[in-house]
């Protein structure tokens, strides 16, 4: 069996559910993707900004019926970011838990067989529902394709240090820029249309074993400084692959992670600027 024939549990992610009348509303006002627009079964990722517009979380928004929404993200991040949006529920009428159900994907296979489903990048069908058997194989070639795609997963270690447009949310499609206010939305259009956005996503590939989320990347055009960080990443057949929060200066010279190995840094297939507002 060939692992486009298998599916398996994804155990560093995980989902935060919220349940309710409210519940497309609430999160409305609170995430910076278009959640009101989406039908049941649709899907948009996002992100949840503090009030200074750093990224709390990043996520595959999930609709699962008119009353029912599912956040998956990091495993790390769920209780920060549940007890973020329990501060703001109030009376609102939706009550998020961390979710009970499974995080499944199978990868260039048909869709798992689950009730909730969605392919958030090419060939990749994540899913909500009972926990498949772990298999580290299919987990690898599932995360190599989201590195490929440029997923923007945040992990925990960079929680609160990044903003949307570090992490090319933006560019992702994670961030709605025709719907009403939300935390953190004033900071981030101000950034946006100010152009010239310094530091975006990158792929990332070097020798050995995938390095750790959050470690540092050093620039020679920035005199051995830090000037990103690695987000996560895949094994690869030449060694590793990650997403980076990156510089977009930096890869004019040498990049190296801060254990010393040297990488090759890329932009992913959604590009590096925003043409309406960014320029070389």
């Amino acid at each position: 069996m060939s692992v486009a024939d298998r599916g398996t549990v994804l155990t560093d992610l995980g989902a935060i559910e919220l349940a309710g009348p409210a519940t497309l509303e609430f999160l409305q006002g609170q995430v910076s993707n278009e959640v009101q627009g989406l039908a049941a079964g649709g899907w948009s990722w996002g992100g949840y900004m503090n009030n200074k517009g750093r990224l709390l979380a990043t996520f595959v928004c999930m609709v699962l019926d008119s009353e029912r929404c599912a956040l998956v993200m990091r495993r790390g991040l769920l209780e920060p970011t549940l007890a973020k949006l329990r501060m703001y529920v109030l009376r609102a009428k939706t009550k998020p838990v961390i979710s009970e159900l499974a995080v499944n994907a199978s990868v260039d296979a048909a869709p798992v067989d689950a009730e909730y489903c969605v392919e958030p990048v090419p060939g990749v069908h994540l899913s909500l529902g009972d926990a498949m058997p772990a298999d580290a194989t299919v987990a690898d070639a599932v995360m190599l394709r989201f590195v490929e795609a440029g997923a923007p997963w945040l992990p925990l270690e960079l929680g609160e240090q990044l903003t949307a447009h570090m992490l090319s949310l933006d560019l992702a499609g994670g961030v709605s820029f025709d719907k009403g206010c939300y935390i953190g939305q004033e900071i981030f259009i101000r950034s946006h249309h100010r152009g010239q956005i310094k530091k975006r996503a990158f792929i990332v590939r070097g020798e050995g074993e995938p390095p750790a989320p959050g470690l540092e990347l050093l620039s020679a055009a920035h005199g051995g400084q830090v000037a990103g960080h690695i987000l996560y990443g895949a094994p690869a057949p030449d060694g590793f692959a990650a997403v980076a929060a990156l510089r977009k200066d930096a890869v004019e010279q040498e990049v190296e992670l801060a254990d010393g190995r040297p990488v090759a840094a890329t932009p992913p297939p959604y590009g590096l600027r925003d043409p309406k507002f960014e320029q070389d």
